[in-house]
């Protein structure tokens, strides 16, 4: 499942190489421990079905204290003036392009159609062919602090969350969506993973199979 994700492919040959060699190892202490605590119930559904583990427990990431805090020190959201429509998108890591990639062509169509979105992109991000002719309309915030992703998240209007629909994401944590709804910013994700768990669809926030979503 870890092999076949395309966002691997924005690592060089020997981090990937390096990366999918420690795979085996996690397994061997998994199954000499027999019980194993993960975070989703995509991946405890992997574990199951790809090892030995006698007892496989979910304890979600969630919101814990000390970033209760800090949402309580951000400022209070702006009442939009109708000017700018800020679409985010944020990633960890440099292995998040091929998510990006997926709606790079719809981006630049709404861009085009639409003068008032600007789009925000924070962390490792490089920016998709796609939208070279618009790179007018695209912030690069770079990678930051957390408090301050959080500060950047709150400026938001639209949160996006695209993921490749593959076995690898089924197995992600939401908790983009929660810290994006501690923001009282809405998402709009691929229909994956715990996503699927956390949001209703339309009504606290939108999921999409697809570009046409």
């Amino acid at each position: 499942a870890y092999g076949d994700n395309r966002n691997l492919d924005a690592l060089s040959v020997r981090e990937r190489e390096a990366l999918l060699a420690q795979i085996p190892g996690y397994k061997r202490v998994m199954e000499a421990v027999g019980r194993v605590i993960v975070s989703t119930n995509g991946m405890r559904e992997r574990v199951k079905s790809a090892t030995s583990v006698d007892t496989v427990l979910v304890w979600p990431n969630l919101i814990d204290s000390a970033t209760e805090n800090i949402f309580e020190q951000l400022p209070a959201r702006q009442v939009a003036d109708g000017d700018t429509i800020a679409l985010g998108y944020f990633s960890g890591s440099r292995a998040h392009d091929s998510d990006l990639d997926l709606i790079a062509d719809v981006l630049a169509e709404l861009l085009r159609s639409d003068s008032r979105l600007q789009l925000y992109l924070g962390g490792y991000t490089r920016l998709p062919a796609a939208l070279n002719e618009l790179s007018e309309r695209v912030t690069f915030l770079g990678f930051m602090s957390y408090h301050a992703y959080l500060e950047n998240m709150a400026a938001m209007d639209i949160h996006l969350v695209p993921l490749l629909i593959d076995r690898f994401n089924a197995c992600k944590s939401g908790i983009r969506y929660l810290e994006a709804s501690m923001c009282r910013v809405p998402t709009v994700a691929s229909r994956v993973g715990q996503f699927t768990e956390m949001i209703e669809d339309g009504t606290t926030g939108f999921l999409c199979n697809s570009t046409d979503d």
